[in-house]
C-alpha cells in the first residue's frame, strides 16, 4: 500500500539508503560519547605539555568550519540528486524490461537506448560531480591533521615555548589522539 507510491528506483534508493544509515547508527553511536571525551583528554593532557599552544588544534578546527560545512551541503545536494538521477533511470528501464515485446515489435529499440542512454549519462555526470567534491573533503580532512603539528608547535615557540625531543613527541601522540574526533565533528 505506502510502497505503492514509490516506483521501483525510489524504493531501491530507500532500501540501500536506509540500510546505510542502519549500518552506520552504530558506529557513529559509540562515537557520540567517546569523541568529546578524547578531544577533552587530549587537549587537556595536550595543555600539561605545550601550554596555550595546545588549543591551536581546536582553534583550527574552528577555522576550517566554513568550508566543512559548504563541502557537506554541497556534497548533501549532489546525493540528493545522484538519488533523483538513479530513481529516473531506474524507472525508465523497470518499463522498457516489462514492455520489452512491445519495444521489440514496434522496432524502438534504437530510441528506447537513447532515452535510456541519456538517462544513465545524466546519472553519470550527477556521481563524477558528488565524487569530485568527496575527494576535495577527503584531500581537506585528510590534509588538516597534517597541519595540526605544525601550527601547534609553531604557536608553541611563538609564545616562547622550547622544542625538546621528550615534548615533541609525546605532544605528536596526543594530537594524535586530538585528531581523530576532529575528525569525526561535524
Amino acid at each position: 500500500p505506502a510502497a505503492a507510491s514509490f516506483g521501483p528506483g525510489a524504493l531501491t534508493n530507500i532500501m540501500q539508503v536506509d540500510t546505510t544509515r542502519f549500518d552506520f547508527c552504530f558506529f557513529h553511536l559509540n562515537f557520540m560519547w567517546s569523541m568529546p571525551l578524547m578531544l577533552v583528554l587530549g587537549v587537556g593532557l595536550l595543555y600539561g605539555e605545550l601550554g596555550p599552544a595546545a588549543f591551536s588544534p581546536l582553534v583550527l578546527m574552528g577555522l576550517m568550519y566554513p568550508l566543512n560545512d559548504w563541502l557537506v551541503k554541497r556534497i548533501m545536494k549532489l546525493a540528493r540528486e545522484v538519488n533523483s538521477s538513479r530513481d529516473a533511470r531506474v524507472k525508465i528501464a523497470t518499463e522498457v524490461i516489462h514492455a520489452v515485446r512491445l519495444v521489440k515489435m514496434l522496432a524502438w529499440e534504437e530510441q528506447v537506448i537513447e532515452l535510456v542512454g541519456e538517462k544513465r549519462t545524466k546519472e553519470m555526470d550527477v556521481i563524477a560531480r558528488f565524487k569530485s567534491f568527496a575527494v576535495l573533503n577527503g584531500m581537506v580532512w585528510q590534509g588538516v591533521p597534517l597541519l595540526l603539528p605544525l601550527v601547534t608547535f609553531t604557536s608553541f615557540i611563538l609564545l616562547g615555548g622550547e622544542l625538546e625531543p621528550g615534548l615533541v613527541f609525546s605532544s605528536l601522540a596526543l594530537l594524535d589522539m586530538v585528531r581523530i574526533p576532529m575528525n569525526l565533528f561535524p
